[in-house]
């Protein structure tokens, strides 16, 4: 793994895309929709 201090954001988005990006591939906008709700509010509790 790498420092996770400076590459913990990037890491976490490019799950996120790879979560809603095989989540609309199934067509499964919901799911994809939950986890961009989810991760928004992951973000604000965040930057809070």
């Amino acid at each position: 793994m790498y420092s996770t201090r400076t590459n913990f954001p990037i890491l976490k988005v490019q799950t996120f895309l790879i979560l809603i990006g095989a989540s609309i591939l199934k067509g499964d906008q919901k799911k994809a929709w939950s986890h961009l709700l989810s991760e928004k509010k992951t973000y604000q509790g965040l930057m809070a």
